[in-house]
């Protein structure tokens, strides 16, 4: 989906004057808008694990020494993606 969005955005700015704007529908608009909210998905998870590794250990600074192996980990996520030519999609951003 998202090569299909980007092509049209592409064709449609090739060949209509930039007096006419454009938007999608349907699926597409529903793509976009999920992919706009990834960011906010992402530190709302990041929070909740901090809240319950802070509840399990009891402290506010053990949660941090854990979570701070997240960007190797983010990763090694992208690179097993990449080796077995799998998309990003949501489950993959949460995962």
């Amino acid at each position: 989906m998202s090569a299909a969005t980007e092509q049209v955005q592409t064709v449609a700015k090739q060949t209509l004057p930039t007096t006419i704007t454009t938007s999608f529908q349907g699926t597409a608009q529903i793509f976009q808008s999920s992919l706009q909210n990834l960011t906010l998905l992402l530190l709302v998870a990041v929070l909740v694990i901090y809240l319950i590794l802070g509840i399990l250990y009891e402290s506010f600074i053990h949660p941090f020494t854990i979570l701070s192996g997240l960007p190797s980990a983010g990763l090694g996520a992208l690179l097993t993606l990449l080796v077995f030519g799998r998309e990003l999609d949501v489950y993959a951003f949460v995962g």
